[in-house]
């Protein structure tokens, strides 16, 4: 990521709640691994491998205020942050990302599916999707990922599950003498949104 990328995402996470009036889901917000969870998983022929990201940085807002399902989001996980649970298995990992060349993961979103509005969600979980593009490896690819909207208190929570073949972004398998991963890695996340500071 470069400074001046870095230095202008800070500048818009930390000024968005300020400038923005209060919308639909308590946005604008920013995300980071306080309130948003990333974890994966592949299988392989000895053993499924799990990991997570410790870090990542972002915000999302409504690029129309009136317009509940125009939630934007655009969200930063440096490579470097994704662990998996056995340290062996980080190399490898992080060399099949080939973090040192590509080293992040981007992930916006563009709207949402006309299915939920916080009118709904206040009464049960709502099902949709977002509207997706996710960068790996300075590959691009749109995806419908399918989530639930709930209210939790005084939050609105976003689960979902997608899955992807890791060579759709050029990624090949690296694993040592005898290991084969399965072509197919599942990425789950939680989004917790909460209320907007009063002032």
């Amino acid at each position: 990521m470069t400074h001046s990328y870095l230095t202008f995402l800070l500048l818009l996470c930390f000024s968005l709640p300020q400038l923005a009036v209060a919308g639909p889901w308590n946005l604008p917000s920013t995300l980071n691994e306080a309130n948003t969870e990333i974890s994966f998983e592949v299988d392989s022929n000895f053993h499924l491998i799990r990991g997570r990201s410790n870090k990542l940085l972002g915000s999302a807002w409504l690029s129309d205020g009136k317009n509940p399902f125009s939630v934007t989001s655009d969200v930063v996980v440096p490579v470097s942050a994704l662990l998996t649970q056995d340290e062996s298995d980080v190399p490898t990992f992080h060399a099949m990302m080939e973090k040192e060349r590509f080293p992040e993961v981007r992930v916006k979103i563009n709207g949402t599916g006309q299915h939920c509005t916080p009118e709904e969600v206040q009464h049960a979980p709502c099902a949709t999707t977002l509207q997706t593009q996710v960068t790996i490896r300075d590959i691009s690819k749109q995806m419908n990922i399918p989530v639930t909207l709930q209210r939790h208190q005084q939050s609105y929570v976003i689960t979902g599950t997608h899955s992807f073949e890791w060579a759709s972004f050029g990624i090949e398998d690296q694993s040592p003498f005898l290991v084969v991963l399965d072509p197919e890695v599942n990425v789950s996340f939680r989004i917790e949104l909460p209320p907007l500071p009063l002032g």
